[in-house]
């Protein structure tokens, strides 16, 4: 039910698509066209997903710039040489005509939701036009489109040359999870702008294009152009680093914080005292693991890299140990060896890291699995800390245990699951695999993922989007804590619940507790600790209770209306320069016909 609810959800068709749109495609190995250069952008949306078909963009689209007046008056001429032939009466300002318009498509190596659009262009000045989704499984197609044209800026392409524009932010300013944010034409729903860059993407194209690059000129690298609009996308893209959207949780191996992981290197630490540390890590990109060695705090991240820090330093040290096709998932200490899981686009790995600069030698590779297809849904891969300290990687429905002395994998049959935890305890929290939505029921596991159990919870009859996808939490080793609907049929409110671990069958009812929160749906058990729990809320809060529901306090807020007033101000800017375009062109006009 929830897949054919989520078909009928309106969406925005890309405007323009009329025109014929030119791929940018660069195979590898493949030499540069001649007069082309090569631009990279990397795209990180400020939210979990855009909407419920469409995780991510699948396309940057560009403008050429630098022509447009020599296709308008080609247009023109052609037009009214018709005209001519025909006998007809011309009108000049009736003309239609088209920009040169290019795709950049999107290379998912070495990233996690970040990224990063490659591709070759002729030599010439450019503005990105849009951004743009597409679905399809061959039933059925959509697709979905966010403007950006001059939020962004302008940039050149030169003849084998690199134009490195850096991080470009997509961020809402309305609940991008309402079925009615693609439908909302308002032009103040979200902004697009670019990002002071951290990191070249240089080494990334070369890593992708090894034999291409020799041929580019490295020594001077093209970024964006500078105008009169600068400081409004400085303070934009600071605003969204500042409240940078964080979904990942983890308990840092090896110390006793919990970690809030989040995108443009926000890294937020939680003290047993349920205090908040802040990290801002010197990167655009998704931080996505968390370890402590001694007096060294070391956060993974996407294409290859890792930041480590000593407490008595207030600099962050960035280290490539792996290849930047390559995104560290996640740290684990087993006594006194360290692990790291890594994804790449096809395939997971595991290392023994022996050092954590240098030396990370690859003891497993895993097989990426597609989450889903129309007829199988899949679960995904994850890494578990047995009680008897061994490495155990669950892959859909599989389980490898790692021989440290053989350095071998012994197989055998797991539960398939679409989402899984291991909380500090040891205990797992997950999601089961549905084959009709992805998503079936909770189950929790005390012994490593050798057994699971369900939990059947009260739900809406035809699905509960809501808290179906939500995991459950264990608080003190006993007690499981979920989301559902009361069974008195009056309340309609999304409550929390709880029932012993000993009595997760149906015939023991959950015990019914306080309203959830509006809006803050998805429990993060890796935070939650003693009686408190953690949530987070649909525009990135994290809220937190310690009665059950009774009371809540906002724990990390989202500055929205800041988002809201930078960005009003942006827009007048422009109308601004409008204005005096406008001005400028009677001018212009007058002086001409004078």
């Amino acid at each position: 039910m929830q897949r054919v609810m989520l078909i009928i959800l309106a969406l925005v068709m890309l405007s323009g698509c009329a025109s014929t749109i030119k791929s940018t495609r660069m195979v590898v190995g493949s030499e540069l066209p001649q007069e082309h250069g090569v631009v990279a952008v990397k795209v990180v949306s400020n939210t979990n997903q855009l909407a419920p078909l469409h995780p991510r963009w699948t396309e940057v689209i560009a403008f050429r710039l630098d022509n447009a007046e020599q296709l308008k008056q080609a247009a023109i001429d052609k037009a009214k040489a018709h005209a001519k032939s025909k006998g007809r009466n011309f009108y000049e300002d009736k003309v239609e005509w088209k920009h040169d318009i290019y795709s950049l498509r999107a290379l998912s190596e070495g990233v996690i939701d970040s990224q990063v659009f490659v591709g070759s262009m002729p030599a010439g000045e450019y503005i990105i036009g849009s951004l743009h989704s597409f679905y399809t499984d061959g039933n059925m197609s959509s697709w979905i489109t966010m403007p950006v044209n001059i939020s962004a800026g302008k940039f050149n392409v030169k003849q084998n040359n690199l134009s490195d524009l850096g991080t470009v932010v997509f961020q809402p300013l309305l609940s991008i999870k309402e079925p009615s944010f693609w439908n909302n034409r308002s032009e103040q729903k979200a902004y697009v702008t670019r990002m002071p860059s951290k990191k070249s993407l240089q080494s990334f194209v070369t890593t992708h294009y090894p034999k291409l690059a020799k041929k580019l000129d490295l020594s001077s690298i093209i970024t964006w152009q500078q105008d009169d609009l600068g400081d409004f996308r400085s303070q934009l893209s600071q605003l969204s680093r500042e409240n940078a959207y964080a979904d990942q949780t983890a308990h840092i191996s090896g110390g006793l914080s919990k970690a809030l992981l989040a995108k443009f290197g926000q890294l937020k630490l939680l003290d047993e005292n349920q205090q908040w540390e802040h990290h801002d890590v010197p990167t655009n990109s998704r931080l996505s693991s968390a370890l402590r060695i001694d007096d060294m705090l070391i956060v993974g991240s996407e294409l290859g890299a890792i930041f480590i820090k000593n407490d008595s330093s207030k600099h962050w040290q960035e280290l490539s140990p792996i290849s930047a096709k390559e995104a560290v998932m996640w740290f684990g200490k087993i006594g006194n060896s360290i692990y790291a899981l890594t994804s790449s686009r096809q395939n997971y790995f595991v290392y023994d890291v022996k050092d954590i600069r240098t030396n990370w030698q690859k003891v497993g590779t895993f097989k990426r699995k597609e989450r889903s297809g129309f007829f199988v849904q899949n679960g995904g891969l994850y890494p578990v800390v047995t009680g008897n300290n061994v490495l155990r990687i669950i892959n859909d429905n599989e389980k490898f245990d790692f021989d440290t002395i053989t350095n071998t994998w012994k197989k055998s049959k797991s539960e398939s699951l679409a989402s899984m935890l291991q909380l500090k305890d040891g205990t797992l929290v997950g999601l089961e695999v549905s084959q009709w939505d992805g998503i079936g029921k909770q189950t929790v596991s005390f012994d490593d993922g050798d057994t699971w159990l369900s939990l059947s919870r009260k739900l809406k009859t035809w699905g509960d989007r809501k808290p179906d996808a939500s995991l459950p939490v264990v608080l003190d080793g006993n007690t499981i804590v979920s989301l559902g609907r009361s069974r008195d049929k009056s309340n309609k409110d999304l409550i929390l619940i709880s029932k012993d671990k000993t009595k997760t069958n149906k015939k023991y009812y959950w015990k019914e507790h306080g309203k959830v929160k509006e809006g803050c749906y998805s429990m993060l058990p890796n935070l939650s600790q003693g009686s408190m729990l953690f949530f987070l809320c649909d525009q990135g809060e994290i809220v937190s209770t310690n009665d059950l529901g009774k009371t809540w306090k906002l724990e990390l807020d989202i500055n929205i209306a800041e988002m809201q007033k930078e960005y009003e101000a942006l827009l007048a800017a422009l109308k601004e320069q409008e204005k005096e375009k406008e001005k400028e062109k009677k001018q212009e006009q007058s002086g001409s016909e004078a």
